[in-house]
């Protein structure tokens, strides 16, 4: 696959899919991958607690990206007419399901919504690690997406570590050659420093070095935010990093001056999707095109190839929250984070 054909599949991944109601995006052989709806974000501090619709949600984009309520149409096992152990019909209405029971076929989602959520024992629906001391990783009622909670990741400056962050990791058999990642973030709380800043989600592809060792975080994606001396919003980064492949230096991409009403920024929900699509050789090599949008705009904020070190990566790893402070003595972070999903081909 050249790198017309790579931008081409990018652009299937993502396009065809992401802004059509009831669309899926393809995938090089036809396969569907799909795209995933969060609904508006909802506040506790609203009299209502009504969710509210995201960014965008007065323009002409249809409501499969901006409004996105979640499928409630009843599958087989929730219809259930009758209850053969008493006899008795099944209630007549069955409680509205969840965010992450009304997207069926993802690799990973997380809404927060369900007991247990934060729970690193809970197998292949719940998250490998908890990163925290104490109470910097909880679940919370302030702020929502899909109510009625959240993921909430509070750093002080006070504590020695630098993370404070969920990780998940999936392994498909045979690999990838498509990833779909998608989030709510809202940045709450930042450091009272300039430049102080940190990486709030991490997207990664492999943990093998370019001498062939074992290194963690060797080829993937990341989104960095800074501060100012008042604990502002300065900006945000996005930032490819590629040590598996020594030649290839690393990128970064302002992500907070974007068209209006699509830029990253504090103080508000943040919807971000981040789609890669590893290629075979080519003219180019191997190679890996990544498209990032925020907050519902159609144009994607980042739209760029890479050289990659594989046609299909082992695994996906994805990491929210504090991910890493860069500096030590200031970290006074409060992230908010909802409706996180992950699709694989």
């Amino acid at each position: 696959m050249n790198l017309r054909s790579n931008k081409l599949l990018l652009s299937c991944l993502v396009l065809s899919g992401a802004f059509t109601e009831g669309a899926t995006a393809c995938s090089s052989d036809g396969a569907a991958i799909g795209v995933v709806a969060s609904p508006g974000p909802a506040d506790a501090s609203s009299s209502d607690a009504t969710a509210s619709p995201g960014p965008g949600a007065g323009d002409t984009a249809p409501p499969s990206r901006d409004s996105g309520a979640p499928d409630t149409t009843p599958t087989a096992m929730d219809a259930g007419a009758v209850d053969t152990s008493t006899g008795k019909d099944a209630p007549a209405e069955a409680s509205p399901k969840g965010f992450c029971a009304s997207h069926p076929g993802l690799a990973f989602c997380a809404d927060f919504d369900e007991p247990g959520a934060i729970d690193a024992d809970a197998g292949a629906s719940g998250w490998d690690d908890i990163v925290s001391q104490g109470t910097e990783v909880t679940i919370s009622v302030a702020r929502a997406v899909s109510t009625p909670s959240s993921l909430l990741t509070a750093l002080a400056s006070s504590n020695g570590d630098r993370s404070a962050k969920v990780v998940k990791t999936v392994r498909p058999a045979g690999g990838l050659s498509q990833a779909l990642y998608a989030f709510d973030v809202y940045l709450d709380a930042l450091p009272a420093n300039p430049g102080a800043g940190g990486f709030i989600t991490d997207l990664q592809f492999t943990d093998t070095a370019a001498g062939g060792g074992s290194a963690q975080d060797q080829f993937g994606f990341r989104i960095a935010v800074f501060s100012t001396a008042s604990g502002g919003f300065d900006h945000a980064e996005f930032q490819h990093n590629a040590p598996a492949l020594p030649s290839t230096p690393d990128d970064v991409v302002d992500i907070s001056a974007l068209d209006a009403g699509a830029s990253f920024t504090s103080g508000a929900w943040n919807h971000v999707e981040i789609a890669v699509a590893f290629s075979a050789a080519g003219d180019a090599g191997q190679t890996v095109g990544v498209q990032l949008y925020v907050n519902h705009d159609p144009a994607p904020a980042v739209d760029k190839t890479y050289p990659s070190p594989f046609a299909s990566a082992p695994f996906a790893r994805v990491a929210d929250g504090v991910v890493f402070a860069f500096n030590g003595g200031s970290k006074d972070y409060g992230i908010y984070y909802d409706n996180v999903t992950l699709k694989l081909q």
